[in-house]
């Protein structure tokens, strides 16, 4: 039977003559008595029942989604059901009329870390992006600071002996525990993590570094020079001599570490901050949320949880795409100069793409593709993709419109050096251009 979708109107006979209730169902061809078959055919109920009416094909009218108001085929104001899915506190009969897919009894939920669904800037659920859960083995990852093992090639990889991070059972990066042996001023935590078989305070030490006695080229008694550093007070020749990496060089002494000599030691996680110290501001190293003013710690750095609107420096950028209509006008997007541009020089196509490598990860909230001059050469459909290694094999962003000025917003502060941005639509009658691209934290 041919199907295609019909207005279906039930006539009210006697009961309410001349008044119809109508709805939008799927219709079929239907058999007639006389053999004939045909589609827009009226069928007799029978009695006062009133008689069914097929009054034309085509979709019911849907609710638009623009019109500020919660329409029959929305759960929310604009969104929900047939429209987009609906932020946090709207309505929702089903988790896919929410935007962090959790609803819950009748209300979208805001994404969490703990909603067991993959939302939010999460690479996996519930691990990865601002989650303080890194990802395991086989989970998704855009860095390496998502997964448990800091190693990320799309997904999160089983450490190795070979990978460059420190991962496992190692006690320093790549050796100790099964791996190799570690050289001495490594970490270790016990004496078959080193070459020379001595652990002496965490670090791989000559075994002369545990006699009890000044010899060799130690500064003091076991600890300086090519042994593990000494505590404050101890005689010292190089700040690498001491544990709080001060030698003064007045009395050739190692100084006990503090939260104000300007060097990164004791239990700091940045210079004179962390742990013991005073909170870490944002951009600074720490090992965990409450190192941080801001209480938040992504990938070993303070972040800031909400955006301040500074615009980042562009210093040292530099951007590459699929094709450009002159040599040299890629730099145009970088110029500071809107009326100047870059373009593709063909019309916008799947797969066309842009990339901006920032030279280090930076931290911002939302990147901005200015196209004012040229409205009409905005993306017609992209995806983004962020990344600190260059390999982009899950996107950030899925599906967004360009417009004249095109604000990408990640929603929570993102730590990457790449962001690299793939055409999906096509647009005949315009190529893709850009006057401007900037980065806000």
């Amino acid at each position: 039977m041919a199907r295609a979708q019909q207005l279906v109107c039930l006539m009210l006979g006697a009961t309410l003559p001349g008044v119809a209730a109508c709805f939008s169902f799927p219709s079929y061809e239907f058999a007639h008595d006389g053999g004939s078959s045909g589609t827009g055919a009226t069928g007799n109920l029978g009695g006062d029942a009133g008689s069914l009416v097929v009054v034309g094909g085509g979709a019911a009218p849907a609710t638009s989604c623009h019109d500020g108001q919660t329409g029959e085929n929305e759960t929310g104001v604009d969104c929900g059901g047939l429209c987009p899915p609906c932020g946090a506190g709207q309505g929702c009969a089903v988790a896919s009329d929410c935007t962090s897919e959790v609803c819950t009894r009748g209300v979208c939920q805001a994404a969490s870390c703990l909603d067991s669904v993959r939302n939010g800037d999460e690479t996996a659920t519930d691990c990865g992006g601002v989650c303080p859960n890194r990802c395991d083995v086989g989970q998704g990852c855009q860095s390496p600071y998502d997964c448990r093992t800091s190693v990320c090639a799309g997904t999160c990889q089983a450490a190795s002996c070979t990978d460059a991070a420190h991962n496992g059972d190692e006690s320093a990066i790549d050796c100790g525990g099964s791996c190799e042996p570690c050289p001495n001023g490594q970490p270790c935590l016990e004496p078959s993590d080193c070459r020379s078989g001595s652990c002496f305070h965490s670090i791989c030490v000559n075994s002369g570094c545990t006699d009890q006695i000044k010899n060799g080229n130690e500064t003091g008694v076991d600890c300086g020079g090519s042994c593990a550093p000494c505590s404050g007070n101890a005689v010292c020749s190089a700040n690498s001599d001491c544990a709080s990496l001060i030698c003064d060089a007045t009395n050739h002494l190692c100084t006990t570490a503090s939260c104000s000599d300007g060097a990164l030691n004791g239990t700091e996680s940045d210079i004179d901050c962390g742990a013991g110290c005073t909170r870490c501001a944002d951009g600074k190293r720490c090992r965990s949320a409450g190192d941080c003013g801001s209480g938040l710690c992504k990938g070993g750095v303070c972040v800031p949880t909400s955006p301040s609107g500074v615009k980042l420096s562009r210093s040292g950028w530099s951007v590459t795409a699929s094709s450009t209509d002159q040599p040299g006008h890629l730099s145009y997007a970088l110029d500071g100069n809107p009326q100047s541009r870059w373009s593709t020089g063909l019309y916008q196509a799947p797969g066309m793409w842009f990339k901006i490598d920032m030279q280090r990860p930076q931290l911002f909230f939302s990147v901005v593709l200015d196209a004012q001059n040229d409205p009409a050469d905005s993306p017609v459909l992209f995806d983004v993709y962020l990344s600190n290694d260059g390999n982009f094999s899950v996107p950030t962003k899925v599906g967004l419109q360009g417009s004249a000025l095109t604000t990408i917003d990640f929603g929570s502060a993102q730590l990457v050096r790449y962001v690299y941005i793939v055409v999906r639509g096509s647009k005949s009658c315009c190529w893709w251009s850009i006057d401007e691209v900037n980065a806000f934290r």
